[in-house]
């Protein structure tokens, strides 16, 4: 294989990729990937050990410690209350917002320390990579989303403006992904998708709208294997899957991903941490890395 294409889905759940029977995304191999070790089952931990290859206490990442209040007297505050486990109480964020205290753009602040640790990662190792909003490497979402989803969540009334929000930046992430493989000029190339968490977290306990949701991913990787060339190693990953909790119709992250490869890997119930070198072998055969 002369390149590697890596579509990443957010929280794409192996359950219902077999109950949807959905064959552009299940390929020529697929399965389960165990993240069950992970204390932090978050979008930018997960990822930064498939982009690295190193688990969470190596690379560092720890959605706890990262500060997410502007004042540093309340996000200390926050800190204390996860060690004595009073975060499990609901509603003091929104408390305090209305109390005038600002949130920090954690997604932004994730990809600063990602930066500052100058871990080495498959795009510093591959020549000619290329990466489309891959966390915690890049910015993934911005607050405008992150606000809506809240709102979505909270006020049922508000939930198409958020389906409308997500659906639009889809749409220009999608261009932008098929241009950029269209070009050819790259050996890696790796595209984050964060609609199947964002809307997953919403519909899940609503199979019709998740199998929306479903479809039009399986449609995106069609298209793309429209347009790769030949010796081109294809892989759809996601970080997590998504499962319902309680009777709410809500979504929460469950302990396995889901790959898929367009040749045969021979995997087994592979970890997160497990691609790096598969990705690394197959396009620098003679590339030491740490």
């Amino acid at each position: 294989m002369k390149r590697v294409c890596i579509i990443a889905l957010d929280a794409l759940e192996y359950d219902l990729v077999e109950e949807f029977n959905l064959e552009n995304i299940k390929q020529w191999e697929y399965g389960k990937i165990d993240v069950s070790t992970f204390k932090d089952l978050a979008t930018p931990v997960i990822w930064a050990s498939f982009i690295s290859g190193l688990e969470p206490e190596k690379h560092g990442i720890n959605i706890q410690e990262i500060p997410k209040w502007r004042n540093p007297i309340i996000d200390k505050l926050r800190q204390l209350s996860i060690k004595i486990k009073l975060d499990r109480f609901k509603g003091k964020g929104k408390i305090l917002r209305k109390l005038g205290f600002e949130r920090r753009a954690f997604y932004e602040k994730a990809v600063e320390e990602f930066r500052n640790r100058k871990i080495v990662t498959l795009f510093r190792i591959i020549p000619n990579a290329r990466a489309l909003s891959v966390p915690p490497y890049q910015k993934w979402i911005d607050r405008e989303t992150q606000l809506l989803l809240r709102d979505a969540v909270e006020k049922e009334e508000r939930r198409s403006i958020f389906e409308e929000h997500v659906w639009n930046i889809f749409e220009l992430k999608r261009k932008e992904c098929l241009n950029i493989i269209s070009e050819g000029r790259w050996n890696l190339f790796m595209v984050h998708f964060m609609f199947t968490d964002l809307l997953g977290h919403v519909y899940a306990g609503d199979l019709t709208k998740m199998f929306g949701v479903y479809i039009k991913a399986d449609q995106l990787v069609e298209e793309i294997k429209k347009i790769i060339k030949d010796e081109t190693l294809l892989l759809v990953v996601s970080d997590h899957g998504m499962k319902t909790f309680g009777k709410g119709t809500y979504g929460e992250h469950s302990n396995h991903g889901f790959y898929s490869s367009n040749v045969q890997l021979n995997l087994t119930n592979p970890k997160i941490t497990d691609f790096f070198d598969l990705i690394v072998k197959t396009l620098t055969a003679h590339t030491k890395h740490p």
